[in-house]
């Protein structure tokens, strides 16, 4: 299975800021979602994620608020037998 990166990008008075779901405080900004995404990204090795295939979560998403899912390039989970 793949390993996933979670990405939170939020809008403040005309201005994006992104950072991973799991170190929220490390944020770049930017004057559009890609722009802080691209900064983010770039800050933590961007060559460490598969940017070719980042989802957008549209469950999680709203006008203001954005999440995406992008793929480590690699990495993997090894899935955990359930115990029920």
């Amino acid at each position: 299975m793949r390993a996933f990166a979670y990405i939170i990008v939020e809008q403040l008075h005309g201005h994006w800021t992104a950072w991973f779901s799991d170190t929220p405080h490390v944020a770049f900004g930017g004057e559009w979602p890609a722009d802080a995404i691209r900064r983010l990204l770039e800050a933590f090795g961007d060559n460490q994620f598969d940017t070719d295939h980042i989802d957008s979560v549209d469950d999680a998403s709203t006008i203001d608020h954005l999440e995406f899912r992008i793929p480590y390039r690699d990495r993997r989970r090894i899935p955990v037998p359930s115990q029920n």
